[in-house]
């Protein structure tokens, strides 16, 4: 998991958004005016070095911005079984 691309995450970055500080401490980290446009790189890539590859880091990205080692996890969720 940790290590392969930068992992792009919907939450809008805020510099003090786990520290209970700062001037949004409790706004939903996915609405937009909170980041001002900026999202959230987790979980380091095959560039980064090791104290970078765990999933608290994170860093500050525009989603306009392309690179090799950001990507994104694809997320299916489970099929419920009907009964007959």
């Amino acid at each position: 998991m940790h290590g392969n691309v930068w992992e792009r995450v919907r939450d809008c970055y805020e510099v003090n958004a786990y520290a209970g500080r700062g001037p949004h401490p409790t706004l939903d980290p996915m609405q937009e005016s909170v980041g001002y446009g900026s999202r959230v790189l987790r979980g380091g890539s095959f560039r980064a070095v090791p104290w970078y590859l765990r999933s608290a880091i994170r860093l500050r990205f525009l989603p306009e911005r392309r690179a090799d080692d950001i990507g994104l996890r694809c997320v299916r969720g489970s099929v419920r079984q009907l009964d007959n």
